[in-house]
């Protein structure tokens, strides 16, 4: 879902429904250098965040292919406040709370949809917005 090493961070998602299909995608360039692939994952998981709750979606499955992310995500309690990502952790806890989402890993093979919007990321210029695509991309 994410990509990152002292570059700009880009992440890709993508929705789909209980049958797999398409439901819609984003992608996106942060305005900040990732030190790692975890800031990267984490953005991508709270924009996932902020589309399901924009959109009043229910039962939502969020998969993430980051063990650390999960590690973080799933950890009881604050984060200590000099983590470097904390703010971006407790704004996703909050989040997965108040919507009731689940958090699972998955194996990075079976994230490739999200990988590839990631990589539309890197030729998006950097005062855009988060794009959201109806439609897959043919190259998807």
């Amino acid at each position: 879902m994410a990509a990152s090493c002292l570059i700009r961070a880009v992440f890709g998602g993508v929705a789909r429904d209980d049958q797999g299909r398409w439901l819609g995608g984003f992608y996106e360039r942060l305005a900040m250098r990732a030190t790692s692939s975890l800031i990267a994952e984490l953005w991508a998981i709270h924009r996932g965040l902020i589309l399901a709750k924009k959109y009043d979606l229910k039962m939502v499955i969020i998969k993430t292919d980051s063990s650390e992310a999960m590690k973080w995500l799933c950890l009881t309690g604050n984060v200590s406040e000099s983590h470097p990502d904390r703010a971006v952790i407790e704004k996703c806890k909050s989040l997965i709370s108040e919507l009731g989402i689940v958090l699972i890993h998955t194996l990075k093979q079976r994230n490739n949809c999200a990988d590839h919007l990631a990589t539309l990321g890197r030729i998006q210029q950097e005062q855009e917005d988060m794009v959201i695509i109806d439609h897959p991309p043919y190259s998807v």
